[in-house]
């Protein structure tokens, strides 16, 4: 049996494509994130070795990476199956946004908070990293993304709060119960970035 059959394709001819969210703000955010979603993503899936060899510039630094006890500790450079997963991950948070600006913020909660949980806890981690000294920041991508991930982060942030007026929280429920936000998903941000950030610097001092 097909998977038209199924219903595979319900709904799908009542989707019409185009700018549907009235805050610009909020618009403008998302538009952002999908071409910046897209560039770093299709470059990272299609190309992950150029992807590896900017970042990771031949010298002595990077050779160092590539020694037995930084690989021991995760520090070596990445395999472009790494890169190019990872690219996998970002174009599904690229299309998650696509879809509330061309479907409407209408209950999108559910897109749109494990992007905004994803993209607080990878700035965390980028910065306690700063703090101890482990980040890379040897080469010019390197330094980019560093500055890429808490755009990213507020960027989302944006566009989930100023959407809120647009249904964005419509029929969120918690644990399967209906639920009213009052704030608690921005507790739950705070909280996130608290254990996140307490885990990395735990995990920082046994490292040094």
């Amino acid at each position: 049996m097909s998977l038209r059959e199924e219903g595979v394709n319900d709904g799908l001819s009542d989707f019409k494509p185009g700018l549907k969210v009235d805050d610009k703000i909020a618009m403008g955010a998302l538009i952002l994130l999908v071409v910046s979603g897209l560039y770093y993503s299709l470059r990272m899936i299609f190309t992950p070795d150029d992807v590896i060899a900017e970042g990771f510039p031949a010298g002595e630094y990077f050779d160092t990476l590539n020694s037995e006890e930084s690989r021991e500790l995760g520090l070596g450079t990445p395999l472009p199956t790494t890169v190019s997963v990872t690219g996998s991950l970002i174009l599904m948070y690229t299309l998650w946004s696509a879809l509330v600006l061309t479907d409407g913020a209408k209950g999108k909660w559910t897109i749109m908070h494990p992007s905004a949980m994803a993209f607080v806890a990878a700035t965390v981690t980028t910065y306690v990293g700063l703090v101890a000294d482990l980040a890379r920041t040897e080469s010019d991508a390197n330094q980019m993304d560093i500055l890429t991930i808490p755009l990213v982060m507020l960027l989302v942030l944006i566009s989930y709060f100023r959407l809120k007026d647009e249904g964005m929280e419509d029929d969120m429920t918690m644990m399967g119960e209906p639920e009213e936000d009052n704030g608690k998903f921005t507790n739950a941000l705070l909280g996130i970035a608290l254990i996140v950030g307490l885990l990395t610097v735990a995990k920082e001092i046994l490292l040094a």
